[in-house]
């Protein structure tokens, strides 16, 4: 397989469509950009679960509040979380600028649109 780089410039996020998008995928992870405006939830309501990938996140810029079904963490800039496979959770913008975040999932997963 042949390198692959995507650079995480302000062209990248501009051009965004989705608020989640896939960037870079290998054979076993996968990698992608989140952007979350203030005061947005993601999944708007109930629990986003991987069932059997591990998910790093690194926050890029923003605030936000990362919830489990049973735990609750503050994120900001230059946070890394490792989320464990199977763990139910969401994420919420509580700061007033868009917050951005590279994410890490393995083994990979359809993203569901």
């Amino acid at each position: 397989m042949p390198l692959k780089e995507i650079r995480l410039d302000e062209e990248l996020w501009k051009n965004m469509k989705e608020d989640i998008r896939e960037i870079l995928v290998g054979d076993i992870l996968q990698s992608g950009i989140a952007r979350i405006k203030p005061k947005q939830r993601l999944p708007s309501a109930g629990f986003s679960k991987h069932e059997e990938s591990d998910e790093l996140s690194i926050v890029l810029s923003g605030k936000l509040k990362f919830c489990t079904d049973t735990e609750e963490l503050i994120l900001e800039h230059g946070s890394l979380l490792l989320n464990p496979k199977g763990t139910p959770h969401f994420v919420e913008n509580i700061g007033n600028e868009e917050a951005r975040v590279l994410w890490v999932l393995a083994p990979k997963i359809k993203l569901q649109k």
